[in-house]
């Protein structure tokens, strides 16, 4: 019997996105969740404003609410979280889906996305990947 699998993400600028409809290809059959929240929650241009916002919602506790509904998981057996990195985290969206996971019975697996900053590196050249 073949596995049935959720590939639950959170995307902020589009990164995150990206890599899961590249996974999505591989697996064909697995279904997609976007996990959302509210317009305006986050600042969209300016991640510095998005992170000041994520670690006063961590710090406080009131991590905003999500704005699509879950689907129903207990049709999985496999869900993966795909998120941005946020000050070494899973975004705090995801932190909120997580915790509706709280009677999942099958298996979850993570993979993420993060940026750097070439301010904040030297450059060096970048070998092609193959």
């Amino acid at each position: 019997m073949e596995k049935k699998i959720l590939i639950a993400t959170y995307s902020w600028s589009g990164h995150t996105k990206r890599l899961a409809d590249q996974i999505a290809k591989l697996l064909s059959g697995a279904d997609q969740y976007q996990i959302t929240v509210p317009a305006g929650t986050y600042d969209l241009t300016d991640m510095y404003a998005t992170s000041d916002r994520a670690k006063n919602q961590l710090t406080t506790g009131e991590l905003p609410p999500l704005a699509n509904p879950i689907p129903e998981l207990d049709q999985y057996d496999l869900i993966l979280v795909g998120s941005p990195v946020w000050s070494g985290q899973p975004a705090v969206p995801v932190k909120q889906f997580l915790n509706q996971l709280t009677n999942f019975a099958g298996h979850l697996a993570p993979f993420y996305t993060d940026a750097g900053s070439l301010t904040r590196f030297p450059k060096m050249p970048v070998p092609l990947l193959g």
